[in-house]
This record gives structure tokens, sequence and C-alpha cells, in this order.
């Protein structure tokens, strides 16, 4: 179990975040938060150190969950699939 620390600030894209985020997910190196979007059906893929956005995947529904495989391909799901993102 890995310790993040997440200290919210000002910027847009954290107060984006901080009011529509229903699941988390760290990558299993630690070096990436996947932050679940439910309200547009996006999953937010953040450096954990710098808190940038790295890249916006539009998964459509619902995204709840997000799992890691060893190899670190992510599986969303929503209410429709199971999404696989490498």
């Amino acid at each position: 179990m890995r310790s993040v620390d997440w200290t919210w600030s000002t910027s847009p894209l954290e107060q984006s975040l901080r009011s529509r985020r229903y699941g988390l997910g760290l990558t299993p190196n630690g070096t990436q938060l996947y932050v679940l979007l439910p309200g547009t059906g996006e999953v937010r893929v953040l450096d954990r150190v710098s808190r940038a956005a790295v890249k916006t995947l539009l998964v459509g529904g619902t995204p709840r969950n997000v799992v890691f495989a060893s190899d670190g391909t992510a599986l969303v799901a929503n209410e429709q699939a199971i999404i696989f993102i490498q």
C-alpha cells in the first residue's frame, strides 16, 4: 500500500476533479493516478508527482472502478462493459 499526498490547490484541473471524481486507482509502479469522472464518461490520468494531466480517455458510460493487471494494463468498469487501457 502506498500513501499519496494529494493536497488540493486552486488550479482549474484540481477544482474540476474535486467535485466530479468517483474512483481513484494508482498504477502498479506508482507513477500515475487514474481518476474516474462519471459525469463525463472519462478517465483522467494524472502524473502522481506533478499532478499534471497526462491524458484524458473517453470510456463512455459511468466509469466506476479501476484495477490494474501486473503488466500495468488498466481495466475500467462501467455499466456497459469493461474497458482495457494499455
